[in-house]
């Protein structure tokens, strides 16, 4: 069951790492885009969305995509929803703000992931653990639980039941 867990909260690391990545390549992205439409901004004569060039359009969008993308991708690096990201993003800079200031939750839900999966169900094999705590039965699968956990291997949630052995 270790193993599991440990190739579980593995994958969970590589999860919020890979939302990192993501962040940095397109805040990168944006930063380029903003660099390219400063450098054309001299010759754009007017409203970029009314003249010929298509160029300024394309910039401009990627910047606003990148830019919502990059918050995104930073909210779900932070173990928060991309909906934060996405807000903060249309919030423009004091989003950006409100969203390095919240709390990084990353770490926190990795944390209780892998308490959630200790308190579950010890292997069938583990006769002996079962037998030296109080335990309950779960109504749904009828496996053995000890008394302390919350919920059962199966994925229900543990009611209070009758205490079954010592």
């Amino acid at each position: 069951m270790l193993g599991k867990q440990n190739k579980k909260q593995l994958e969970q690391n590589r999860v919020i790492e890979s939302y990192k990545k993501k962040s940095n390549v397109a805040g990168l992205i944006f930063l380029v885009s903003v660099s390219l439409m400063l450098y054309l901004l001299p010759e754009i004569e007017g409203n970029i969305w009314e003249g010929e060039d298509i160029l300024p359009r394309l910039i401009h969008l990627t910047i606003i995509g990148s830019w919502l993308y990059a918050l995104w991708a930073y909210a779900k690096a932070k173990g928060r929803s991309g909906a934060w990201g996405v807000l903060a993003g249309f919030a423009s800079v004091i989003g950006l703000i409100i969203l390095i200031l919240l709390k990084d939750k990353s770490g926190a839900l990795l944390q209780q992931k892998a308490a959630q999966e200790t308190r579950l169900v010890p292997d069938e094999n583990d006769e002996a653990e079962i037998k030296s705590k109080p335990h309950k039965i779960c109504p749904y699968c009828n496996k053995a639980n000890v008394v302390e956990n919350e919920i059962c291997e199966c994925g229900e949630l543990l009611t209070t039941q009758a205490i079954v052995g010592r």
